[in-house]
């Protein structure tokens, strides 16, 4: 019994410390399901802005330039920052449209999965 109850706040805790899983749960608490795919499609200014922090982070690989690196991650976690700033605020209006906060999650997702490749990238540089 000790060992389920630890189990359990161990991946409450892991939850609560993503912040993409942390929406993931609030979310359900709405009864709005979420998960990979559930969002609505991404704007094009997003997708545009990828696409182009992607080149970037390709050219990057090929010439090994930390630096650049260094300021896109940077970048990035901004973006990232601001994002989760949002939901934040979103998730504390309980009036808070749940297309709106899904779609904010989409992006947390693409900033999430940017991040997780330059630091593969970084990893490999240094």
């Amino acid at each position: 019994m000790a060992l389920g109850r630890a189990i359990e706040v161990n991946e409450a805790f892991r939850t609560l410390k993503d912040p993409v899983r942390r929406a993931e749960a609030l979310l359900a608490l709405r009864s709005v399901q979420s998960g990979e795919g559930k969002e609505p499609p991404a704007s094009p200014a997003l997708l545009m802005e990828v696409m182009e922090r992607r080149e970037a982070l390709a050219e990057i690989r090929i010439s090994k330039d930390h630096v650049a690196l260094g300021r896109l991650i940077a970048d990035v976690e901004r973006e990232e920052q601001r994002i989760q700033a949002e939901l934040g605020r979103q998730f504390s209006d309980s009036t808070a449209d749940s297309a709106e906060i899904l779609k904010k999650l989409g992006e947390l997702r693409y900033y999430r999965r940017f991040l997780n490749e330059a630091g593969s990238i970084a990893d490999d540089l240094f």
